[in-house]
């Protein structure tokens, strides 16, 4: 049961002026948490209240305050007690015979990626495209389209979404409509409406925490529920510990399992260890930074999918095909040992690729690099891996120029005879005292 809250927009406009403490709601809650519990009655603890608000210089007409301060005091005090009357009867505990658990198939809204009866993590970092990701997610669930990868749609259902971070007509809407959703089957929660018909009406965000039941009463509502979006974790229960989090996910898997849709929750970490039994990251790809892969992370129910790769326009994703399916060690969500590694094979690899017909100016390469999303640094440590021989122009402006070791035909026109002499000569990638014939040849 919701409890009626005054407006307190009024009250802390009359009590800022005076310069003092800007929380009367806080102070008199603590007072009366206080007087509750010692036998005393409700005109005797608003008594006290009032002395206490005129001790502080507050407004007379907080009395109204004062009043339903001490009656959500009382009323919790009431639920504790019940609470913990609940808790101290005898309770058995319950076993099951394995032999009698009939074993169920796992239900799929998308085959393989996203089940239906249990709630999904996708995570990463800001700016990677979540949100539009699930967005594309409920626009086909809306209309009942085909998946990415080409697999069958789920059939036309129901979406519940719950943002606490866009605006619904800015950005939630124009994605939908950019991805041809069917508006009437998506619904979002948006405030919870707490003291509805009364003075003391006012509007609050929505919470994990205490608002369940009310999403429980929405579910009931929908006819064809099959997708429920929280986006994101953190802005429905971003002040709770680590334990109370993990609590609500298991309500939520609760949820879940009763109306057989599935829940998808976006994170902003960098990491997930929350109990759930499908996650998924978004991130950048290591050689496309306008690339995101989509890649599995935990499956419960047998070996890891294939990832997807997907970029992220104006009002929609669109998804990518390509012939090898994005892995965890092809994004930056790797361990950084794994990233570093798996950047400077692919960046190597390019490198020879693009050397593979002979020399070309550095200035060159460095640009091409850079187009394909690499800093000079990147460049720099792909060189060195390959050991590639760097030699410079004796022209006026000259140049240095890069050539893969080791070749055959490394007669370069325009540079002078090496000797042996880099230091001299400015040249990299040759070893002094190397003979000649096995460093660098050049026609004068």
């Amino acid at each position: 049961m919701e409890l009626d809250m005054v407006n307190l927009a009024d009250v802390a406009k009359d009590v800022g002026v005076s310069g003092k403490r800007r929380d009367p709601w806080g102070e008199l809650m603590l007072q009366a948490e206080g007087l509750v519990g010692r036998g005393v009655s409700k005109l005797e603890i608003e008594e006290a209240l009032m002395q206490f608000v005129r001790k502080q210089g507050w407004p007379e007409k907080m009395r109204a305050m004062v009043s339903q301060i001490v009656q959500q005091v009382q009323q919790q005090k009431s639920t504790a007690e019940a609470e913990a009357s609940r808790l101290a009867t005898v309770e058995q505990m319950e076993v099951v015979s394995l032999a009698e658990v009939e074993p169920l198939a796992v239900q799929w809204l998308w085959p393989d990626k996203i089940p239906l009866g249990t709630v999904t993590v996708i995570y990463g970092e800001a700016a990677m495209g979540k949100t539009s990701l699930v967005l594309d997610l409920a626009a086909r669930v809306s209309r009942g389209a085909a998946w990415p990868d080409g697999t069958t749609g789920p059939g036309m259902g129901e979406v519940l979404i719950l943002n606490g971070e866009d605006h619904l007509d800015e950005t939630i809407v124009p994605r939908l409509m950019g991805s041809d959703a069917d508006l009437t089957n998506v619904e979002a929660i948006t405030r919870i409406q707490v003291g509805a018909g009364t003075r003391a009406s006012r509007q609050r965000r929505f919470s994990l925490e205490r608002d369940l039941p009310a999403l429980r009463q929405q579910l009931d509502s929908l006819c064809a529920g099959q997708l429920v979006i929280i986006d994101s974790l953190e802005a429905f229960c971003g002040t709770l510990g680590r334990a109370q989090v993990r609590a609500v996910l298991a309500e939520l898997e609760d949820l879940a399992v009763e109306y057989g849709v599935a829940i998808v929750v976006v994170s902003a970490g960098t990491k997930c260890d929350l109990p759930v039994k499908n996650v998924w990251r978004v991130d950048c790809d290591v050689l496309d930074a306008g690339l995101r892969c989509w890649v599995p992370v935990r499956c419960n129910w047998g070996p890891l999918p294939a990832g997807l790769a997907f970029r992220v326009t104006s009002d929609k994703i669109v998804w990518e095909t390509r012939a090898e399916s994005p892995t965890a060690d092809r994004s930056r969500g790797a361990t950084p040992k794994q990233e570093k590694s798996c950047q400077l094979k692919d960046q190597a690899e390019w490198l020879k690729t693009h050397l593979a017909d002979g020399p070309l100016p550095a200035t060159q390469v460095v640009a091409a690099a850079s187009t394909a999303g690499w800093s000079a640094g990147q460049v720099r440590r792909a060189r060195e891996a390959l050991r590639l021989v760097c030699s410079k122009e004796t022209t006026a402006n000259g140049q240095w120029v890069w050539e893969l070791p080791n070749r055959p035909d490394r007669t370069v026109a325009g540079l002078v005879k090496l000797h042996g002499e880099r230091s001299r000569l400015g040249i990299e990638g040759v070893e002094d005292g190397k003979d000649v014939e096995d460093a660098v040849t050049v026609s004068a």
